[in-house]
């Protein structure tokens, strides 16, 4: 099961869709007793302090994504906006976007190599 509240209708192309098509790919199945919050800070001038923030909670087998902030995250992302969106759409891998610092990751890095486990293709892009 995935929940997810958007901030505005998501268009494609939007962050709203992105995160959309990703829950998706949610696996419930592999979730089992995984309980890991994730907060993904996108790099978008508009944005408040220069990031669109987005909280992935991952409990009880359910994907929840909201807006903002609410608890306390176990790793954070910060990445470009374009580099999220083609991340999530499988034209970009998350060790190079890493290594070629694209992507910072800070928190426990245990909890973002689950990831890929827990969603379908395309999102094994999270791994590489």
């Amino acid at each position: 099961m995935t929940d997810f509240i958007p901030v505005q209708s998501p268009a494609d192309g939007s962050v709203e869709a992105a995160f959309h098509r990703l829950g998706g790919r949610f696996r419930p199945d592999r979730a089992g007793s995984t309980r890991v919050v994730i907060h993904w800070r996108l790099r978008d001038e508009d944005g408040p302090g220069g990031y669109q923030r987005y909280e992935m909670v991952i409990e009880h087998g359910r994907l929840t994504i909201r807006p903002g902030r609410s608890r306390d995250a176990h790793a954070v992302v910060t990445v470009d906006r374009p580099d999220f969106l083609a991340l999530v759409d499988d034209r970009a891998h998350g060790p190079s976007l890493f290594t070629d610092g694209r992507l910072q990751a800070s928190g426990e890095m245990a909890a973002l190599a689950a990831l890929p486990e827990l969603f379908g293709a395309p999102a094994q892009a999270l791994a590489g």
